[in-house]
């Protein structure tokens, strides 16, 4: 549903009777997909496609005159998610000695709006109910740092740039990477210090 909204037109002589909207995907208006006759400055309307409409509004008094109509707008109506980005790197289920990791992806498209940004949620719980680091970069990477010794789970989706209620991709899988910061114990000699022996292998 989208509510189309106008300033308040007035008549000091008989009085405003009401508005009429006007919605089609014809430029025209030849052919009118939506038409309402509303008493207050807005309508909303349902049942609109994925499309490009444009709207005019006229107003008329209580004796049937009619202003002009307003010059049409045009709204693009944008129902399709971009498509969902592929993990690249770190690989999964990798071992990594650093606490600051580059996660990349594959671009994105959206052949309507475009693409706004990504979503990077990264965490220790494979459910992401906690996420211990979140970013909305505008490319296909993201650098995180301050990562500990764990095993973190990563996922990423895209928002496209629709503003007031955007489409989002599904979440690509979720991949896993583990950090090992630990080196091993130090090995302990178990022969003899300091003896004499006739082997040299």
């Amino acid at each position: 549903a989208i509510t189309f909204d106008w300033s308040d037109a007035s008549d000091e002589v008989s009085g405003l009777s009401n508005y009429e909207l006007n919605v089609s995907t014809d430029g025209n208006f030849n052919i009118v997909d939506y038409s309402s006759s509303p008493v207050i400055s807005s309508a909303t309307v349902t049942g609109l496609q994925q499309e490009a409409y444009y709207w005019r509004v006229r107003a008329k008094d209580n004796v049937s005159n009619y202003s002009v109509w307003a010059s049409m707008w045009l709204v693009k109506i944008d129902t399709t998610a971009p498509n969902v980005p592929a993990l690249s790197s770190p690989g999964d289920n990798s071992w990594q000695t650093a606490t600051t990791l580059t996660f990349g992806w594959s671009d994105s498209t959206d052949t309507l709006s475009g693409i706004s940004n990504y979503e990077l949620d990264v965490s220790t719980d494979i459910n992401f109910n906690a996420v211990n680091f979140s970013s909305s970069p505008v490319i296909s990477s993201a650098t995180v740092t301050g990562l500990q010794q764990a095993t973190y789970y990563w996922r990423v989706r895209v928002r496209d740039s629709v503003p007031a209620s955007p489409n989002y991709s599904a979440w690509a899988s979720e991949w896993s990477v583990k950090i090992d910061t630990t080196a091993p114990n130090v090995p302990a000699a178990i022969s003899d210090d300091g003896i004499y022996t006739s082997s040299s292998t």
